[in-house]
C-alpha cells in the first residue's frame, strides 16, 4: 500500500464553540467530541501530520479573544495535542487566508484530494466550497471512513468536485 498523503487539520476545536454564544448545537457534542478524539488518535497512530487551527479577533474582542478562556481548545483535544502538532492561528474565514498553513501541507505531502464526505446543510456547503475552492484542497470523508483508510482497510476514492457534488446530490 502507497504512504497516504494526508493529513488531519482540526478547526472548530475551540472552547468558544463548546460553551457561550457560538455553541456548536448539532451534531451534540457528545457525538462531535468522541469522534474528534477517534480521529486524532488514529491520526497520531497512522503517523499522520496534525494541524489545529485556532480563530483570533485580536485581544479584547467580544468572541476569539487570545487572551480569553475561551480561546483555548476544548480540554479532549489539548490532552491529546503534542510537539508534533501544527498550531495555526487565523484572522479570516479561510485557515489558509494570512497563514502558513498550506506550505505545512506541502512540506508534509500532504496533498491528496479525495472526497467521499456525504451530505451536508447549504451554508457548511457554501463555507468548504469557498475554502476548497481556494485552496484546491478536497480531502473528506466521515470519520469511521478516514480512519479505516488510515489503517488500509479502505482507499478513500477520488473524485473531482463536480462528481462529488452530483453524487451528494443524488442521496
Amino acid at each position: 500500500m502507497t504512504t497516504p498523503r494526508r493529513a488531519l487539520i482540526l478547526v472548530d476545536v475551540q472552547q468558544e464553540y463548546f460553551s457561550g454564544p457560538l455553541e456548536i448545537q448539532y451534531p451534540p457534542h457528545a457525538q462531535s467530541l468522541p469522534r474528534i478524539a477517534a480521529a486524532i488518535d488514529s491520526a497520531a497512530a497512522a503517523g499522520l501530520p496534525i494541524a489545529v487551527v485556532a480563530h483570533s479577533a485580536g485581544k479584547g474582542a467580544p468572541i476569539f479573544d487570545p487572551t480569553g478562556p475561551s480561546f483555548a481548545l476544548h480540554a479532549e483535544i489539548e490532552r491529546r495535542r503534542s510537539d508534533t502538532w501544527k498550531s495555526v492561528t487565523k484572522q479570516f474565514g479561510s485557515v489558509l487566508a494570512g497563514t502558513d498553513l498550506l506550505d505545512w501541507l506541502r512540506e508534509h505531502g500532504a496533498i491528496a484530494l479525495s472526497n467521499d464526505a456525504g451530505s451536508v446543510d447549504a451554508r457548511s456547503l457554501h463555507t468548504t466550497l469557498r475554502a476548497l475552492l481556494n485552496s484546491n484542497f478536497a480531502a473528506v470523508a466521515p470519520t469511521t471512513v478516514g480512519i479505516s483508510a488510515l489503517t488500509g482497510e479502505y482507499t478513500l476514492p477520488m473524485s473531482t468536485l463536480p462528481e462529488s457534488v452530483t453524487a451528494g446530490a443524488a442521496r
